[in-house]
């Protein structure tokens, strides 16, 4: 088997479940911290949705490779804070000892897909008039493409309203 082939088939045989006891266990370890978001999602509302609300265990890295498991961990946790009513979440422990490449997950109920999220976001972020070029500044990381579509969504559902003025300015209504 290719090299390239292996590597890609063995990170979609570390996503998958793997039951320890009643718990859950994803592996996020090799993905950009978007992509882990993504799969994490997938993987906690699918858990949800069969009605399995187990601890799940989120391996993610710590950061000692300087190569994304920092930036999985501190996306996962900063999405999983903004929701207590849906998540629990503690850092990780296992005989006594504190695991910073771990999180632990105690799901409530489904979590927001990352799309509804991001169109709840820029409604937060347009409460004030706000000019395309800083809408699409704010939120790059989603890729210019995703932000016309939600912006264009929000404007033709009548949650957000254009301003002109010298320039379009976007407005929460």
């Amino acid at each position: 088997m290719n090299p390239n082939a292996r590597r890609f088939w063995v990170r979609e045989i570390k996503s998958l479940l793997v039951k320890k006891g009643n718990r859950g266990f994803i592996d996020l370890h090799g993905f950009q911290a978007k992509e882990a978001l993504e799969r994490f999602l997938d993987y906690y509302n699918q858990r949800v949705k069969s009605g399995d609300k187990n601890v799940i265990e989120v391996l993610h890295g710590y950061g000692s490779h300087g190569r994304g498991g920092d930036a999985i961990k501190k996306r996962i946790r900063a999405f999983l804070k903004r929701f207590p009513d849906y998540v629990n979440y503690e850092r990780g422990t296992t005989e006594g000892r504190m695991y910073d490449d771990l999180t632990l997950v105690y799901p409530k109920r489904i979590l927001p897909d990352l799309e509804n999220q991001l169109a709840a976001d820029i409604i937060e972020f347009c409460r004030s008039k706000k000019s395309e070029e800083k809408i699409f500044n704010k939120f790059r990381h989603h890729g210019d493409k995703k932000v016309r579509e939600i912006l264009n969504g929000l404007v033709n559902d009548g949650r957000l309203e254009i301003k002109r003025e010298k320039f379009k300015f976007y407005m929460q209504k």
